[in-house]
């Protein structure tokens, strides 16, 4: 791991040296300085940052923004691994088919996902803790992404329709969003 460093201090030679060489400091900071700008305007977290020092996001009318198949299993999925790592810290044994009876309605299923995207409460800023303590955010991550990719045709469909539904959902209220606010301009 040693090739690395060298690279690494001169970079850091370079960035301290602008204040006695002010014509190196245009070729220095300019384009970090502008890409860190343009990071930060498009990173997806952009809208929401605002929350905590209390202003307002940019319109709280904004529809939410719809999610991918993999989302929707993911949020699916992750109260499935809690059910079942409940059942395990109570010492049951967990069979496998277990984990494939869904005694829910597959359609009322797709509703409550997309329902519960919808009505999350965006407000407030869930504080950072681990998953009830169980099995953090990363080792849920990676074993929901496994499953992810072992997942039958079928059963992707089935998640990427929630999808579609949401997507649907998204396009549509975007399209009022936007007739609200021309026809509210026009008003003026």
């Amino acid at each position: 791991g040693m090739a690395p460093s060298p690279m690494d201090t001169t970079g850091f030679m370079r960035t301290d040296n602008p204040a006695n060489n002010p014509s190196l400091m245009g070729g220095a900071t300019g384009p970090t300085g502008r890409m860190g700008v343009g990071v930060g305007v498009g990173g997806d977290d952009g809208q929401d940052g605002k929350d905590d020092d209390g202003k307002r996001s940019p319109s709280p009318e904004m529809p939410v923004r719809p999610l991918s198949a993999y989302n929707f299993f993911f949020s699916d999925e992750r109260e499935r691994i809690l059910k079942m790592s409940q059942a395990e810290a109570e010492g049951k044994p967990i069979k496998e088919e277990d984990q494939e009876e869904d005694q829910e309605d597959p359609e009322e299923k797709k509703k409550r996902l997309l329902e519960q995207h919808l009505n999350k409460d965006r407000t407030k800023r869930r504080p950072h803790r681990k998953t009830h303590g169980k099995i953090g955010f990363t080792s849920l991550s990676k074993l929901i992404g496994k499953r992810w990719r072992e997942l039958p045709e079928d059963k992707k469909q089935y998640y990427r329709d929630i999808a579609a539904m949401d997507m649907d959902r998204y396009q549509r209220s975007v399209a009022e969003y936007n007739n609200e606010r021309l026809s509210k301009r026009a008003r003026r």
